[in-house]
Formats: structure tokens, C-alpha cells, sequence
């Protein structure tokens, strides 16, 4: 009876291991599914509430100024959270450049002729509630603004590494690259 009983218990224990790992498994699998899920769902939200703002190239409304510095605030803040991936953050903050001032230490706009005119002139009045926004979008390093926003067919690997390097300046404002360490490893920063 005593090998039987050994036996069994050794059987039960080898069944629960199997369970347990089936249970990790799972919870793994819906974990990343759930995930996978949230940025599906976030990404979405937010391409929706930028294609809501028709007239950002033209003649902006105050309201579609206020809208659209609401939702960059919140884009930064999921990218400072590690809610979105940093392909989104950097594909997203390349398309921020074209609309928000860029401004340095003392808080003067950079580029007051590729941002939101309005919005260069009256930053002090928008901003106001969006420290975030500002934090990110102040500079410390030389950026050759010419080049950023040129649209000359020669220069555009010059003005692609140029933008990269601001983009990146904007993601260490917002300590991004803290939550993405193993994505630093990766190329994601392509000149």
C-alpha cells in the first residue's frame, strides 16, 4: 500500500505541476492578448480624435487649437506610461513637429513659422494646463530648424536624421525611453 499511495501522490503532484502551467500559460496568453488589445483600442481613440480636427493645416478654430492640445497632451501621456509602443511615439511626435511650438530654456518659440500660428503667438494662454506639453516640447539641444522643415528632395535624409534628433530630445523630455530599455536595443531611431 505504501509504493501504491507514493505512486498516487506523485501522480497528483505531476498533474497539478501541469495544471499550474496550463494556468500560467493562460494568464500569459490573455495578458499580452489584453494588452495587444489596449494599444488597438488607444490608437484608435486618438487617430479618431486627430482626424476630428479638419482644419490644422489651414486656419485652425481657438476650439480645434484647444482640442488638439488636449489630445497631444493625452498621446503624451500614454507614451510617457509605456501604453503605446515607442514606433507609435516616434511615428506620432513626427507629425506633433508640424503643429506645436517648439520652444527653448527661455521660451521662445523655435519654430514660430511651422507650428500652429495662433497657437505660437498665444502658447502662454494654451498651455496653461499642459505642463506636460510644454516639458516636452523645450529643447536644450541645437536643432537646425531650416533643415527639419525643409521640403527639398536633396536634403531629405539630412532632414530626416534632423528630425529624428529632436523627436528623441522630445521622448527623454518626457522620460519615455525609461520604459522602452529593451526597445533601445532595437534600431528604432532609423536616420
Amino acid at each position: 500500500m505504501g509504493f501504491e499511495m507514493t505512486q498516487y501522490i506523485e501522480e497528483v503532484e505531476m498533474i497539478t505541476q501541469v495544471i499550474t502551467a496550463l494556468g500560467v500559460l493562460i494568464a500569459v496568453t490573455a495578458y499580452s492578448v489584453s494588452r495587444k488589445s489596449l494599444y488597438l483600442s488607444t490608437i484608435e481613440k486618438c487617430i479618431e480624435g486627430f482626424r476630428n480636427l479638419k482644419n490644422l493645416n489651414k486656419q485652425p478654430s481657438r476650439e480645434e487649437i484647444e482640442e488638439y492640445v488636449d489630445l497631444v497632451n493625452e498621446e503624451l501621456f500614454y507614451f510617457q506610461h509605456g501604453y503605446l509602443p515607442i514606433e507609435i511615439a516616434d511615428e506620432w511626435i513626427d507629425g506633433m513637429i508640424d503643429f506645436i511650438p517648439i520652444f527653448d530654456k527661455k521660451g521662445n518659440v523655435l519654430n514660430p513659422n511651422n507650428s500652429i500660428q495662433d497657437l505660437a503667438e498665444k502658447h502662454e494662454k494654451y498651455f496653461q494646463n499642459y505642463p506636460r506639453v510644454v516639458t516636452a516640447f523645450t529643447v536644450k539641444g541645437s536643432h537646425d530648424f531650416k533643415l527639419i522643415y525643409s521640403s527639398d528632395a536633396k536634403s531629405s535624409t539630412k532632414r530626416k536624421s534632423q528630425r529624428r534628433k529632436l523627436i528623441i530630445e522630445i521622448l527623454k523630455n518626457l522620460k519615455v525611453l525609461k520604459w522602452y530599455k529593451p526597445f533601445q536595443k532595437r534600431k528604432i531611431f532609423k536616420s
